[in-house]
């Protein structure tokens, strides 16, 4: 990013309250919010400043980095999680417990959260999660089984990329082959192997839950909200 640029939201209630400005700064992961919105809690825009990045879809702004504790704000703001009513991600302590078991050996969970304006209110929704590198057997079978969802995309690198060289260009078509088991006997919307430096799980923007998936994706909350494209079938 360079320079200075808004982005502004728009939808039902919207008073301009969303902009976000992205700013460059040395060392940092993103832009920041603009001082004067008043759409996000100010607690948790002081968190967030400086990692924000513009949004995929519509929406005010995304973080993509793992230094935005996400777990305490859903605990000082669980309505922001709440409102968006989100199908196809993984219900939050799963979130949290990927992170606590990755934190164990060093490693740290990053996820793609988006900042939205839902009726004129602030909300999240969580459309990835990771894990730089390739991850071990040991650790594959207990981080697939929490994050992996019938909603979901799952992308790992192959065997033979070497995290540190970086993305191989050109890349080679991502392969079905070679796909590990997930414990949890969950089937995601797809799984393919890259030439890419993360394992990374992506959740749509609305899923369609499996009937009779028992994923963690599958709460009381998100069972009651039927909206959206089908997901994708075969893998």
């Amino acid at each position: 990013m360079s320079g200075d640029t808004h982005c502004t939201v728009s939808g039902d209630g919207d008073t301009g309250g969303g902009r976000v400005l992205f700013l460059s700064e040395p060392g940092s992961c993103g832009g920041r919010l603009d001082p004067e919105q008043v759409l996000v809690p100010n607690d948790v825009a002081e968190v967030v400043d400086w990692h924000v990045r513009p949004p995929r879809w519509e929406g005010v702004a995304r973080t993509t980095c793992g230094h935005i504790d996400y777990e305490l704000i859903s605990v000082n703001h669980p309505e922001l999680f709440d409102l968006r009513e989100q199908v196809g991600a993984p219900a939050l302590p799963a979130l949290w417990e990927a992170k606590r078991v990755l934190a164990e050996v060093g490693l740290l969970l990053q996820l793609e959260v988006q900042i939205e304006q839902i009726q004129g209110r602030c909300a999240l929704a969580v459309y990835g999660a990771g894990v730089e590198g390739r991850l071990t057997d040991a650790l594959w079978a207990e981080i697939s089984a929490l994050l992996t969802t019938c909603c979901s995309m799952v992308r790992e690198p192959r065997p033979d990329v070497d995290p540190l060289a970086g993305v191989l260009t050109p890349r080679r078509p991502a392969i079905t082959r070679g796909r590990r088991m997930i414990p949890a006997s969950v089937r995601p919307a797809a799984y393919e192997l890259d030439d890419t430096t993360h394992t990374w799980w992506s959740y749509e923007v609305f899923g369609t839950l499996r009937e009779g998936c028992a994923c963690t994706a599958h709460t009381p909350a998100a069972q009651t909200v039927h909206i959206g494209p089908k997901s994708r079938v075969g893998w």
